[in-house]
Order: structure tokens, then C-alpha cells, then sequence
């Protein structure tokens, strides 16, 4: 074989394989990413709670406007109070900047209980007076709190604790929410995130 026609075939063997190669990966990665999609678009689906003044809300609240949730509990000793006050910083910095998205300005603040039975609205309303002006906290019954726990993939055990008052702890996923003014999940934070974190990442999405 001629050099010139042996080096052609070495090239086009190359390019065969580098074609399937990534045929391939398209193959296997294809689904992941549906999947991770699915998932994504899955958060936040119906529900139905009372908020702390014992109006009814559902899904359809988080249409018009940003909305920053987080999931806990008022008896919740640390996680909790602290995650709340990250919130409530970051949304104080948002405002207080000039230069910010007035959609950014006027997120609205929600603490949903992961202990109904504890935290009715009165003692929801109590509760989020300590924190941001505009937070609102929401509840319901077991039934419609499990169903919004799912909604957004939110992790709650019952811990039996006779140091705590009546006798039980909750163990519980501890993230912020962010939904948009479609009422689609937008992003979603850790609750370790620093409140100048949080702020310029939710002055960044919601001026897209």
C-alpha cells in the first residue's frame, strides 16, 4: 500500500471511531439529563396548606411574583432560626441595593412547618415576627404537609427526644427554594450558603 492511501485509511479510521465515540456518549448521557430535567420541573407541583392567617394557599400562589421557600419547624433549636436569618439578611441586602431587579426586591418569603401539629398558624405567625417583614408561614394538616413535602422532595423523620418538648425532635432537609413568577422551580441553596451569597444569586436569576 502507498504511504499517501495507508495514511488516508489511518484517517478515516480516526474519524469512524471518533464519530461513534461520541454517538455514544450522547447515548449515555442522554437519559441522565431527562431525567435530571424531569426532576427538576417535578418540584413544587400541587399542593394545598393555610397560611399563618388561615388563608388557604396552593401552587398557583407563586404565579406574578419570585418566591424563596424553606421547609423546618419552630421548635427546631439552630438549623432553623439560622437558615431563617440567612434568608432574611439576604433579602434585606437585595432591597437595600439600588441597583437591584425590582422583581428581586419583592421576593416573597415563605416558611413552611414540617410539624403541623405543633406549629398551627397562630404559632406560625408568632414564630415568623422574629424574621424578614414579608416571611409568611405556612401549615396544614399532616395529610396536605406530607403531600407538600413531596412536592418538593423534602426529607422529614420524627426523632424521640424526651429533652425536647413533647418529647420528640424532627430531622429534616434544610434548603431554600427558589420558585418563579411562572410558578416553575428556578434554583435551589444549601442552608450554609452566606447571606451575600445568596443575595447576588437571587438578584442574578431573577433579572433573567
Amino acid at each position: 500500500m502507498k504511504p499517501y492511501m495507508r495514511a488516508s485509511l489511518i484517517i478515516s479510521i480516526f474519524g469512524l471511531c471518533l464519530v461513534l465515540g461520541l454517538l455514544a456518549h450522547q447515548t449515555l448521557t442522554a437519559p441522565e439529563k431527562n431525567t435530571a430535567n424531569r426532576q427538576m420541573t417535578d418540584i413544587g407541583r400541587a399542593f394545598e396548606l393555610v397560611d399563618d392567617t388561615g388563608q388557604r394557599v396552593t401552587q398557583d400562589i407563586f404565579k406574578g411574583r419570585y418566591t424563596l421557600l424553606y421547609f423546618g419547624f419552630s421548635f427546631c433549636p439552630d438549623v432553623c432560626p439560622t437558615s431563617l436569618q440567612i434568608m432574611s439578611v439576604a433579602l434585606d441586602l437585595v432591597e437595600a441595593d439600588k441597583n437591584a431587579d425590582k422583581r428581586a426586591a419583592q421576593i416573597n418569603p415563605v416558611f413552611v412547618t414540617v410539624d403541623p401539629e405543633r406549629d398551627t398558624p397562630d404559632a406560625l405567625q408568632q414564630y415568623v415576627s422574629h424574621f424578614h417583614p414579608r416571611l409568611r408561614g405556612w401549615t396544614g394538616t399532616r395529610a396536605q404537609i406530607e403531600a407538600a413535602m413531596r412536592a418538593f422532595k423534602v426529607y422529614r423523620a420524627r426523632v424521640e427526644d424526651a429533652t425536647n418538648p413533647d418529647g420528640y425532635t424532627i430531622d429534616h432537609s434544610s434548603i431554600f427554594y427558589l420558585m418563579g413568577p411562572d410558578g416553575g422551580f428556578i434554583a435551589h441553596f444549601d442552608h450554609a450558603i452566606t447571606p451575600e451569597k445568596l443575595a447576588a444569586a437571587l438578584q442574578r436569576l431573577s433579572a433573567n
